[in-house]
């Protein structure tokens, strides 16, 4: 009994450390032509025009991308051109990379990038 015990304590620690790796090690790369999100174990590769809104997920502010034109490259299955996920949305979560991510250089780049996705956000309240 103690064994199957010290096995499902060493699985949780281990996801433990697993969910504070990702935490520690989330990062966005912007380009000219797309943004890649990078998190544990899974890279979302997708292009400005592919980003639908900006909107809140998870207590987090960020982007929300069309899940049919995103690309996806795990470390164990490789590059995947369908997302395979169980519904939900894709979500980059910016204001996780800057506090008040709108006025960053962060935001600046996205405001220059995809200027489209602040118009949308504009619209709506009108």
């Amino acid at each position: 009994m103690s064994g199957i015990f010290t096995c499902f304590l060493l699985y949780f620690f281990l996801l433990f450390l697993g969910a504070i790796y990702n935490i520690w090690n989330q990062h966005v790369v912007i380009s000219e032509n797309e943004i890649v999100y990078w998190r544990l174990g899974l890279e979302f590769k997708t292009a400005w025009e592919d980003f639908e809104t900006i909107g809140n997920y998870l207590f987090q502010e960020g982007l929300f991308v069309d899940k049919s034109q995103i690309k996806i490259r795990t470390w164990f299955l490789g590059t995947i051109e369908t997302y395979i996920g169980f519904g939900q949305n894709v979500f980059i979560p910016i204001s996780f990379f800057s506090n008040n991510w709108r006025n960053s250089e962060l935001g600046q780049q996205i405001k220059q990038y995809a200027p489209h996705l602040f118009k949308k956000e504009n619209n709506q309240f009108v």
